[in-house]
């Protein structure tokens, strides 16, 4: 956005409120960087101007065992409880994710459904 003579003061905060990235891999976060780097500044002028990089970043991310493992646990968990995350769809979603985001998640698996999910989602909060 700089490179294209859109950011102002609150572009550094704004983006990071939208989203942790403390929660990606350093690999993910290159490549979406890359992807952004060269975008069309008419592209940026849009509202999330990183969602086609973070896709492309998700459909090159390989396929990890700690992305698997979670994913089968997280399917069975959801299924137990009455949702539904195909294992699929679940390792598209989290394939950026570091690993030790992912076993803290996969942690929260054994809870019960009042708590699964809450836990899940205290385990993807920004980290201090």
């Amino acid at each position: 956005m700089n490179r294209c003579g859109q950011a102002d003061v609150t572009c550094p905060t704004d983006c990071l409120a939208r989203t942790d990235l403390s929660l990606y891999r350093a690999s993910s976060l290159e490549r979406i960087g890359a992807c952004a780097k060269d975008e069309d500044c008419r592209q940026l002028r849009l509202a999330d101007p990183t969602a086609d990089c973070f896709q492309q970043a998700r459909n090159d991310e390989p396929l990890r065992q700690t992305v698997i493992d979670y994913c089968e646990g997280a399917s069975l968990s959801y299924f137990r409880c009455d949702s539904w995350l195909p294992v699929a769809e679940c390792t598209t979603q989290v394939g950026l994710w570091q690993d030790d985001v992912l076993l803290r998640a996969q942690a929260c698996l054994d809870n019960k459904c009042d708590k699964l999910f809450d836990c899940i989602k205290a385990q993807l909060e920004p980290m201090p």
